[in-house]
C-alpha cells in the first residue's frame, strides 16, 4: 500500500469514528410514546469481486407517531473498506422501505462480512439488525448451465408433473448465485412455480387439451441467459373408480338340522378406474349364523367364496342377506336367500289301523309313502308278525315317493283265532319308519249242511245212504225204521 492509499485509509477510519462519536453523543433519552424497528433481508448475500448486490431494509412503526429515521450501516470498522453502501431513500419516516446496495471493488479480499444495518433517530437512537455478505474469490467468468429432469413426464389431465431443475455454475465460487427462471410452452389451463428445493411445478388442469408440450425453463443471471427443455405428455383424465358385486346362485336351500354349509360366489367386477382394494362384509343373516370369506378383500375383478354355516338356522323360512364391497370411498350391495326346508324324509300312513277277519278269509291294508323336503330316495316296504303260515302280498313293494300300495293277507281256515299285532315298516335311504296295526282272526262260521239219502232196491233188498254237504268231519246220520211206521227217521250228529 502506498502513501497516498494510507493517508486516505487513515482519513476514513478517523471519519468513521467521528461519525460513530458524533452519532452517539445525539443519543438522548427516548421520547416517550413511539418507537421502531428495523429489519433487513435476506440474511446472506454472495458477491464477486466488481459486483453490487442489494437487501432490502424494513422501517416498522412500534408505536407512533413517528419521526424520520436515517439509514446507516454502523459501525462502520476497517474490515468494510473496499465496500461501498447506498440506501435508497436514505431517511424516511416509518413505516417505510429502503434498498442497500453494496458495491465490492475489484481489490476487495474473500470472506464473509457482517453488516450493521441500523436506523437512526435523535430521539430513541439506534435500531439495527444484520446480514451477511460472502465476497468470493477472484475467479473465472460467471456462467451456469440449466437441465431438467427427467426429461419427459407424462401426467393426466387435472394432474401435476413434477420436474427437477438442475444448475451447474462455471466455478464453484458462483455456487448460491440466484438464478432468475422463467417458464415457456405451457398448454392451455396450466400454470407453473417453482421451490426452494429447485423443483418445477406443472399443474394441468381437466380442460388442458391432451398432447405432448414441450416445456423450456429459461434461467438469467449477471447477464446471462440460459435454458433447458422437457416433453410433457397430458393424457386423458381416467374415468373414476367404479366397481359392482353380483352373488351366485341368488338362492340355495338346506334342509333344516343338517350339518350343510352353503357356497356363494361373490365377483367383484371392475368397472372403471384404477383398482382399488375392496373388502366385503355380510348382514341380513339370523345372530350367530356363521360365514367367511374366501378371500375377505382384493382388488378388482376378483371372486370370493362365501360359506354360510345352514346348520346354525333354527327354522324353517326363507332369508334374505345382503354382501356389502367396500373400497375407493364407494360401498355396493348385492343380495341374495337362503332357504331352510324341512328335513329330507318321508311319512308312511296305513288304514285301517285296526281289522278283523275270519279263517279262511283276506283281508287289505292301504298304505301311503308321501315325501319331507324333497325326499327322492326309494323307500322298499315289508311286514312282520303275519300269522304263520300266511303270505302278505304287496301291490307295490318298492318306490319313490310319493306312492300308495296295498298289503293283502289271506288267512287259512287252520289259522289260530286270536289277536296279532302286525308292524309294517318302510326302509328308505338311511331312514327307518314303521306302522303297527291290529288284526284279529275270527272263528269262521258255521256252514250249513244239506243231507241226501238215496234208497235203492238190490235183490229185493233196500238200502238206504245219506251224505252231509258239505262233509263235518266226525259227523254220524242214524236211520231209525221202525217196523209199525213206514217212515224212516234221520238223525244228525
Amino acid at each position: 500500500m502506498g502513501a497516498t492509499d494510507l493517508n486516505h485509509t487513515k482519513v476514513a477510519i478517523a471519519l468513521a469514528t467521528l461519525l460513530s462519536v458524533s452519532l452517539a453523543l445525539h443519543v438522548i433519552t427516548p421520547v416517550q410514546g413511539w418507537d421502531f424497528s428495523v429489519n433487513a433481508e435476506p440474511e446472506i448475500r454472495y458477491a464477486s469481486p466488481g459486483e453490487t448486490v442489494t437487501y432490502t431494509v424494513y422501517v416498522s412503526l412500534v408505536a407512533g407517531p413517528a419521526e424520520v429515521i436515517q439509514l446507516l450501516v454502523s459501525p462502520y470498522t476497517i474490515e468494510f473498506q473496499g465496500l461501498s453502501f447506498t440506501f435508497s431513500p436514505t431517511t424516511g419516516t416509518p413505516p417505510f422501505v429502503s434498498t442497500l446496495y453494496v458495491t465490492v471493488s475489484s481489490t476487495k479480499a474473500a470472506g464473509t462480512y457482517r453488516l450493521p444495518v441500523c436506523g437512526y433517530n435523535a430521539h430513541l437512537g439506534f435500531r439495527g439488525d444484520e446480514v451477511q455478505l460472502v465476497v468470493r474469490e477472484a475467479g473465472p467468468p460467471f456462467d451456469f448451465a440449466l437441465a431438467l429432469s427427467p426429461s419427459a413426464l407424462s401426467v393426466e389431465q387435472g394432474g401435476t408433473a413434477t420436474f427437477r431443475i438442475l444448475v451447474t455454475y462455471s466455478s464453484p465460487a458462483w455456487s448460491g448465485t440466484t438464478i432468475t427462471i422463467q417458464v415457456t410452452g405451457l398448454g392451455p389451463g396450466m400454470t407453473w412455480s417453482s421451490t426452494m428445493a429447485g423443483d418445477l411445478l406443472i399443474v394441468t388442469s381437466t380442460g388442458t387439451p391432451p398432447a405432448t408440450y414441450t416445456i423450456t425453463v429459461v434461467g438469467s443471471a449477471r447477464g446471462v441467459m440460459r435454458q433447458a427443455s422437457a416433453v410433457l405428455t397430458v393424457t386423458p383424465k381416467a374415468p373414476p373408480f367404479d366397481f359392482s358385486v353380483t352373488i351366485t346362485p341368488s338362492t340355495n336351500q338346506a334342509s333344516l338340522g343338517l350339518q350343510v354349509s352353503l357356497i356363494y360366489s361373490v365377483t367383484v367386477n371392475l368397472l372403471t378406474g384404477t383398482p382399488s382394494t375392496v373388502s366385503l362384509t355380510l348382514s341380513g343373516l339370523p345372530s350367530g349364523v356363521p360365514h367367511t370369506f374366501t378371500p375377505q378383500s382384493g382388488t378388482p375383478t376378483f371372486t370370493s367364496e362365501l360359506l354360510i354355516g345352514a346348520w346354525a338356522i333354527s327354522s324353517i323360512g326363507t332369508y334374505t342377506f345382503t354382501v356389502t364391497a367396500t373400497g375407493g370411498g364407494l360401498s355396493r350391495t348385492a343380495t341374495a336367500t337362503v332357504v331352510i326346508k324341512e328335513a329330507r324324509d318321508f311319512t308312511v300312513s296305513v288304514s285301517p289301523s285296526t281289522a278283523s277277519v275270519k279263517q279262511g278269509g283276506k283281508i287289505n291294508f292301504n298304505i301311503a309313502v308321501n315325501p319331507i323336503g324333497g325326499f327322492d330316495q326309494t323307500v322298499t316296504l315289508s311286514v312282520v308278525g303275519t300269522p304263520s303260515p300266511e303270505t302278505p302280498v304287496f301291490t307295490v313293494r318298492s318306490a319313490r315317493p310319493p306312492f300308495t300300495s296295498t298289503l293283502t293277507i289271506t288267512v287259512s281256515s287252520t289259522t289260530p283265532i286270536g289277536a296279532y299285532s302286525l308292524i309294517i315298516e318302510a326302509i328308505g335311504a338311511d331312514k327307518t319308519h314303521s306302522v303297527k296295526v291290529a288284526l284279529n282272526v275270527e272263528k269262521k262260521d258255521k256252514e250249513a249242511s244239506s243231507l241226501s239219502i238215496s234208497v235203492s232196491l238190490q235183490g229185493g233188498e233196500a238200502r238206504v245212504s245219506g251224505y252231509l254237504t258239505p262233509a263235518v268231519p266226525g259227523a254220524k246220520i242214524t236211520l231209525t225204521y221202525k217196523a209199525d211206521d213206514p217212515s224212516v227217521d234221520v238223525t244228525f250228529t
